[in-house]
C-alpha cells in the first residue's frame, strides 16, 4: 500500500523529532518504526533515503547500521561589550535566524538570550563576548562566551564563600546579584527554567539543568572540567516540543507577579561527594537569603539521608525564627522523612 503525501510527511516529521530528541541513541530500528506506523520496512527505508537526499537528516556508517543526526545551521558573532545592547543584538542578528521555530520555544529563547547577554555585558568585566546560535528541525540553541572574571568566582567573592562551587547553590536560589541597584538577580534563575537544557561553564565547573530530567536525580548535574575555562560560557537549548510558556514559568515561582518562591535542589550540597549532608553549617548555607522569599521548596531528589543537626537547623530552628516563610520538603525518602518528623516533634 502506497503512502499518501500527507501521511508520508507526518511520519517524516515524527522521525525527525525522534532523531532530534535528547534521549535519541543515534540509531533507528526500522522494523519497530514499520510496525508503529503500519507500513513496510521498505517504505521506512525509502523515506529515510529521501530525507537524507533532502538534507533533512544525516547518516554515518556505524558497523552494519547507520547513525543518524540532524543537520545544524550555525551563526557566530564577536562583539565588544562597551555600549552593547542585548535587544539590538537579538533583533539584528538572531531573530530572523530562528524565525522558523514555533512561537513558545522562540519566545523563551529570546528571553534567555537577552538576559544572559545582558549579564555578560554588565557583570563579566570582559572586553568582548562571542555569541553563537544554532538550529535544527528539532531545536534552537545559543551559547554566549565571555573572558571576564568568571560567574562562580565573582559570586563566591561577593558572598565570601569558602568554595567557588558553592556559588551554584546561590544561583539556583535566585534573587542574588552583585549589582542590586540595576538588577534583581532573577535572570539566570528564570533562564534556567525557560528551556530544556541550560549549562554554565566557568573555571573548572560545569553545571547543567535539564528539564527532561525534572523530578529525577539527573535534573541538576555538575562536573569538573580541565583545563579551566577563562571567563564564563552559558548555553541554552529549547526543543520544538516545549510547551511551557514564559508566563507559566513565572507563575510557578512568582504567582503574585513577584518572585516569592524558590525551589532549591538539596543535592547541590553534595557536590564533592565527600561530605554527607549532616551539619548545621550546611543547613545555614542552604538557608542563606531565604528571608527574601515567602516560600521555599527543598527538593531532596537524589539525597538518601540527612543528619539530625542539618534537619533541626532547617525544620525547627529556622521555622521558629521565620514562621512566616513556608518551608516545604519534597521528594523525600523514608530516612529523610523520619528525620524531619523527629526534629519537628522536638520542643519548639
Amino acid at each position: 500500500m502506497s503512502l499518501s503525501k500527507e501521511r508520508r510527511g507526518q511520519i517524516a516529521d515524527d522521525i525527525i523529532q525522534e532523531i532530534g530528541s535528547p534521549s535519541f541513541s543515534g540509531f533507528l530500528d526500522l522494523a519497530s518504526l514499520a510496525r508503529h506506523y503500519g507500513v513496510t520496512g521498505q517504505s521506512v527505508a525509502r523515506l529515510l533515503t529521501k530525507l537524507r537526499g533532502e538534507n533533512r537528516i544525516t547518516a554515518e556508517t556505524s558497523g552494519r547500521s547507520y547513525k543518524y543526526s540532524l543537520p545544524r545551521e550555525e551563526v557566530e558573532f564577536d562583539f565588544p561589550t562597551d555600549g552593547l545592547k542585548e535587544d539590538e543584538v537579538f533583533r539584528k542578528n538572531i531573530a530572523a535566524f530562528i524565525s522558523s521555530a514555533p512561537e513558545t520555544p522562540r519566545r523563551n529563547f529570546a528571553y534567555a538570550f537577552t538576559e544572559i547577554l545582558n549579564n555578560a555585558v554588565e557583570h563579566s568585566k570582559s572586553p568582548a563576548v562571542t555569541v553563537c546560535a544554532a538550529k535544527t528541525e528539532a531545536f534552537i540553541e545559543f551559547s554566549i562566551r565571555d573572558k571576564g572574571v568568571g560567574i562562580f568566582a565573582k559570586i563566591a567573592a561577593a558572598l565570601k564563600l569558602e568554595d567557588t562551587s558553592h556559588a551554584i547553590l546561590e544561583l539556583m536560589k535566585g534573587k542574588f546579584t552583585t549589582n542590586p541597584r540595576n538588577h534583581t538577580g532573577e535572570g539566570i534563575f528564570f533562564s534556567s527554567k525557560a528551556g530544556d537544557l541550560f549549562t554554565i561553564h566557568s573555571g573548572n565547573i560545569v553545571f547543567t539543568v535539564s528539564a527532561f530530567m525534572r523530578g529525577t536525580n539527573e535534573e541538576y548535574a555538575f562536573s569538573s572540567a580541565a583545563p579551566p575555562l577563562d571567563g564564563t560560557s552559558v548555553s541554552f537549548r529549547v526543543w520544538f516540543g516545549h510547551v511551557e510558556t514564559l508566563a507559566e514559568v513565572f507563575s510557578r515561582f512568582a504567582p503574585e507577579d513577584s518572585f516569592v518562591k524558590t525551589v532549591v535542589p538539596v543535592k547541590l550540597l553534595e557536590q564533592d561527594s565527600v561530605m554527607p549532608i549532616v551539619s548545621r553549617s550546611q543547613a545555614r548555607r542552604l538557608l542563606a537569603r531565604f528571608e527574601k522569599f515567602r516560600a521555599a521548596e527543598l527538593d531532596f531528589e537524589g539525597v538518601s539521608e540527612i543528619g539530625q543537626g542539618f534537619a533541626d537547623e532547617i525544620f525547627r530552628v529556622f521555622r521558629n525564627e521565620y514562621p512566616e516563610i513556608e518551608i516545604t520538603p519534597v521528594n523525600c525518602g523514608s530516612a529523610i522523612s523520619a528525620m524531619i518528623k523527629r526534629v519537628t516533634a522536638a520542643p519548639r
